[in-house]
């Protein structure tokens, strides 16, 4: 896989820590998480497509956090946490239920959206929207001290 995760060829590229072959997967997840180091315990789903319609990537990480912990994955994301957001109104209009608190419709939209092998977003667990998240485009980070889920999706 070559450096861009987007050449603009309208090939699908899909990596996931199954594959037999995993260094062009695992370059993938360095570049989005923006991390060069090792990630014990890690899984992912990454699909990246672009084209003549645009973007269209769906992606899926989990891994065991070491002593680096959560605050350079949220710095590199630039993610803030769920209670910085709720005057966004892109941000409610991409995780607001019926009538819900914004807390339950975090909770809700993180396991309506996560993949199997993701842990399920708990309640007592940190949640991290990148900031400007909304339906056609977002990020979020999830776990706690020992395990950091990510997600993400974008259509553009």
């Amino acid at each position: 896989m070559s450096g861009d995760l987007h050449p603009y060829d309208g090939v699908t590229r899909r990596f996931r820590h199954t594959d037999a072959e995993t260094a062009a997967g695992l370059a993938a997840v360095g570049k989005l998480l923006r991390w060069a180091g090792p990630l014990a315990g890690l899984e992912y789903d990454v699909s990246f497509y672009s084209g003549g319609v645009g973007v269209l990537d769906t992606l899926a990480i989990t891994f065991s956090v070491g002593a680096e912990g959560w605050g350079p994955f949220v710095r590199a994301l630039d993610a803030v946490a769920v209670v910085e957001l709720v005057g966004d109104e892109d941000f409610l209009w991409l995780v607001r239920g019926d009538e819900e608190t914004v807390a339950v419709a975090v909770v809700e939209f993180v396991n309506e959206q996560r993949k199997e092998f993701q842990p399920v977003c708990l309640g007592t667990d940190r949640v991290f929207f990148q900031r400007w998240s909304n339906v056609n485009d977002w990020l979020v980070l999830w776990g706690d001290d020992s395990r950091l889920s990510y997600l993400a999706y974008s259509a553009g």
